[in-house]
C-alpha cells in the first residue's frame, strides 16, 4: 500500500526543493513515448476485427456479417467479466514500478496468469454446458442468424484460454509504461492470424472454421513472443503459495468494480441488440462496420488509457501527486488535439471509407450516420478513457463503476424515447449523449479522487 505524506511534510520537502517538476518538454517526450504505442495498439487490435469484416463482407452473405457482429457483442460480455485481472495487474504493477518494488511486480504477474487462465475455462464450460440455449431464446435472432452467432462465437471462446494468458502478460506490461512491447505482443498474433483469414476466406471455407483456425494460431504465436518479452523485461514469474490467494483478492478488489462496468456495458449492448435489429440485418450490419472506422477514434482515446494508468500510477507509487496532475494535464490535451483530426477526417471523409469496406449503400448511409454523431462526442470519449485510467491508477475503482454504468444505463430509457420519432438515428444519438455524460462526469470524479491524495511534489 502507497504511504503518502502528510501536507506539512510535502511542504517541507518542496522548500527544500526535492523532487523539483520535470519540464513541460520532458513531460510530453514520456507521454508520446507511452502513448504513441498505445495507440497504434489500439489501431491494430480494431484492425484484428476489421480485416475480418471486409473479408466477410466481400466474401459472406449479409447474415455471416450480421452473424460475426452479434457474435462479437455477447463475446464482449465474455471479455468484460475476464477484464478484472489485467485492470487489477496493471494497477498493481503501475505503482509497484514507481517504488521500484520488483518482487511484487514478479509475483502479481504469475498469480494474475493463473487467475485469468482459471476464470476463462470456467466461464467456457458455463456457456456451452448451461447459457447457450438461454442466451438465443432471450435474443431473439431468426434461427439461421442464432446458429451462425453461435458457431462464431463458439470459436472466439474455444481459443481466449491461450489468448488470456498473452493479454494477462501484456498488463503487465502497461503497467511498466512499455507499451512497444504490449503492441509487439498484439502484432504477433494479428499477422498470423491475418494470413489464415485470408487464406481461408478464399476458399470460402466455413466463417467460423477459418475464425477458430486463425485466432489458435495467432493466440499461441503471441502467448510465446509475450513470455519472451517479459522475460527480456528482466522479469521472472513467482509463484507464492502463501500470497496467492491475498493477491487474487487486491487483484479482485480493484478490478472487478470496472469488470462490472464493462459487463454492464457489453449487457446494454444485449438488451439493445434486438431494438437494433428490429430495424432491420443492414442497421445491425451498420454499426459492426461503423464500429470497426470508429476505432481511429477508440485508437487515440484508449491509446492514452495505458499512459494514465502507467504514469500517473507510478507517479502516485513514487509519492509525486502534483507530476501526475502534469501527467494528466498533457495527456488530455495532446488526446484533444488527436481526436479532434480524427473527428474531422470522418466527418468529411468517414462515406467513402465505408464505401471500401461494405459493397451496401444501405449499410453505408447507416454507418455513416452512427459515425457522424460519434465524431462530434468523440472529446467526450477521449475524457472517459483518460479519466477511466486516472482512477484504475488511483486503485480505487468503485466510482468509476457507479459514474460509467449510471450513463450506459441511461442508453435505454433514450432508445425507447427516441427510436419511435428518429428511427436507427435514435440509436446513435442515445449512445453519444450517454458518452458525452459519463465523460464529463469521470473528469470531475478522477480529478477529484487525485486532489484528495497528499504527497510531495
Amino acid at each position: 500500500m502507497t504511504v503518502l505524506t502528510s501536507k506539512s511534510e510535502s511542504s517541507t520537502s518542496n522548500s527544500k526543493g526535492f523532487d523539483k517538476l520535470p519540464d513541460l518538454k520532458e513531460i510530453l517526450l514520456k507521454v508520446l513515448k507511452i502513448s504513441i504505442p498505445g495507440m497504434i495498439n489500439q489501431l491494430v487490435m480494431s484492425l484484428e476485427m476489421t480485416i475480418v469484416i471486409l473479408l466477410a463482407s466481400a466474401m459472406y452473405s449479409e447474415t455471416d456479417v450480421a452473424a460475426l457482429g452479434s457474435a462479437t457483442y455477447l463475446f464482449w460480455f465474455d471479455f468484460s467479466v475476464l477484464y478484472f485481472v489485467p485492470v487489477g495487474v496493471s494497477s498493481i504493477v503501475s505503482r509497484a514500478s514507481g517504488r521500484g518494488d520488483e518482487g511484487t511486480i514478479n509475483r502479481i504477474s504469475t498469480h494474475g496468469l493463473i487467475l485469468i487462465f482459471l476464470s476463462q475455462v470456467l466461464i467456457t464450460l458455463l456457456y456451452f454446458l448451461l447459457l447457450r440455449d438461454h442466451v438465443f431464446s432471450w435474443l431473439k435472432l431468426d434461427k439461421s442468424l442464432a446458429s451462425r452467432t453461435h458457431l462464431i462465437l463458439s470459436a472466439f471462446l474455444l481459443t481466449f484460454p491461450i489468448r488470456s494468458l498473452s493479454w494477462s502478460i501484456s498488463s503487465v506490461l502497461m503497467g511498466k509504461g512499455r507499451t512497444d512491447k504490449m503492441t509487439l505482443v498484439t502484432l504477433s498474433a494479428i499477422i498470423p492470424e491475418a494470413l489464415v483469414l485470408w487464406l481461408g476466406f478464399s476458399k470460402e471455407a466455413p466463417i467460423h472454421l477459418v475464425l477458430g483456425l486463425s485466432y489458435l494460431i495467432g493466440s499461441s504465436v503471441s502467448l510465446v513472443f509475450s513470455y519472451y518479452l517479459y522475460t527480456n523485461e528482466g522479469l521472472k514469474f513467482k509463484l507464492s503459495r502463501r500470497d496467492i490467494l491475498n493477491d487474487w483478492q487486491e487483484i479482485a478488489r480493484i478490478g472487478i468494480p470496472s469488470a462490472l462496468t464493462s459487463i454492464i456495458f457489453s449487457f446494454i449492448y444485449l438488451l439493445m441488440l434486438p431494438i437494433i435489429s428490429s430495424f432491420g440485418k443492414s442497421v445491425l450490419a451498420a454499426l459492426t462496420v461503423a464500429q470497426r472506422i470508429e476505432s481511429t477514434l477508440w485508437m487515440v482515446a484508449w491509446g492514452l488509457y495505458p499512459a494514465s494508468v502507467a504514469l500517473i500510477g507510478q507517479a502516485i507509487g513514487g509519492n509525486k501527486i502534483n507530476l501526475a496532475k502534469l501527467y494528466l494535464r498533457v495527456i488530455v490535451w495532446y488526446g484533444f488535439v488527436g481526436t479532434s483530426i480524427v473527428s474531422a477526417v470522418l466527418i468529411f471523409k468517414g462515406f467513402d471509407i465505408l464505401r471500401l469496406l461494405t459493397p451496401s449503400v444501405d449499410v453505408a448511409i447507416h454507418a455513416y450516420s452512427y459515425l457522424f454523431y460519434t465524431s462530434i462526442a468523440a472529446f467526450f470519449m477521449l475524457l472517459e478513457a483518460v479519466f477511466a485510467g486516472v482512477i484504475v491508477a488511483i486503485g480505487r475503482t468503485l466510482p468509476l463503476l457507479v459514474v460509467d454504468s449510471t450513463f450506459n444505463l441511461m442508453r435505454l430509457p433514450l432508445l425507447w424515447i427516441l427510436c419511435p420519432k428518429l428511427g436507427p438515428d435514435g440509436i446513435w444519438i442515445a449512445i453519444n449523449l450517454s458518452n458525452l455524460f459519463k465523460g464529463v462526469s469521470l473528469s470531475i470524479v478522477g480529478y477529484q479522487m487525485l486532489s484528495t491524495l497528499k504527497g510531495e511534489g
